[in-house]
């Protein structure tokens, strides 16, 4: 296990003692400010966080964005899951904690899920699915990935 102070430019920080993430990158650690591991690291999220808001806003505001429900479903999730990636992200890189890592790689994994049956569904005829048990093999793939 690599822990957050094995560079050898880190100096001590907040977050030090629950450094218990099994990766940590190339920025040296608490080297800006004694509260996050990896300033760049975590400031460069905020922007997939910024598209995950920027995303879901714009699809809950056009209405007509697709005349496919459920692939305006899928916008929906693709866009939070891209949110909580940014989140996850900032959390890791702010603290390199074991919950950070897990915040951090869950997200991606789940993107997978939605992604996949987005590309499935696409240009499906409107409200209906090409697979009608889509949503249920989502909610089924998405408790694997948590699990």
């Amino acid at each position: 296990m690599v822990s957050a102070s094995s560079n050898l430019l880190s100096l001590p920080g907040y977050w030090d003692w629950t450094s218990t993430a099994s990766i940590d990158f190339c920025e040296p650690n608490y080297i800006h400010t004694p509260y996050i591991a990896e300033l760049f690291n975590t400031l460069s999220s905020l922007f997939i966080v910024y598209i995950g808001i920027a995303g879901l806003l714009r699809t809950f505001s056009s209405p007509h964005c697709s005349p496919c429900k459920y692939e305006r479903w899928a916008y929906y999730a693709i866009y939070a899951n891209a949110f909580a990636i940014g989140l996850g992200s900032c959390t890791l890189h702010a603290t390199l904690s074991m919950f950070g890592q897990a915040s951090d790689e869950v997200p991606m994994v789940l993107a997978n899920v939605f992604v996949v049956a987005f590309l499935i569904e696409h240009k499906s005829p409107p409200n209906q699915l090409k697979v009608p048990l889509m949503p249920l093999y989502c909610i089924a793939g998405v408790l694997f990935c948590i699990w």
